[in-house]
């Protein structure tokens, strides 16, 4: 566990965390976005996906707290590597106009 840990507070394990997560939310996107097209494959179909969801709180209470920490997650490495950066390079780059 211990090298897990380390991984995770690297540069490079800041940037495989924003990746993953960044992954998590894309897909969420997606599916909401096919769940949500089902509407021109009829009323049926719709109303079928709508019940499936309602009759299954156990799955959307599991896929909003993925979906917190996802963006809980994302968050946190983007401002840990951007911290990280101007910290490393505190004086821009010179440029030539």
């Amino acid at each position: 566990m211990k090298w897990l840990t380390k991984f995770l507070t690297s540069t490079i394990g800041m940037k495989v965390l924003m990746a993953a997560t960044g992954l998590v939310l894309f897909g969420f996107v997606v599916v909401h976005m096919v769940g949500n097209l089902q509407v021109f494959l009829g009323e049926h179909t719709y109303n079928h996906y709508a019940q499936m969801l309602q009759g299954n709180p156990e799955i959307v209470w599991i896929a909003r707290m993925a979906l917190l920490g996802a963006v809980v997650a994302h968050m946190y490495s983007a401002v840990v590597l951007t911290l990280r950066s101007r910290a490393a390079r505190p004086k821009g780059y010179k440029v030539k106009k």
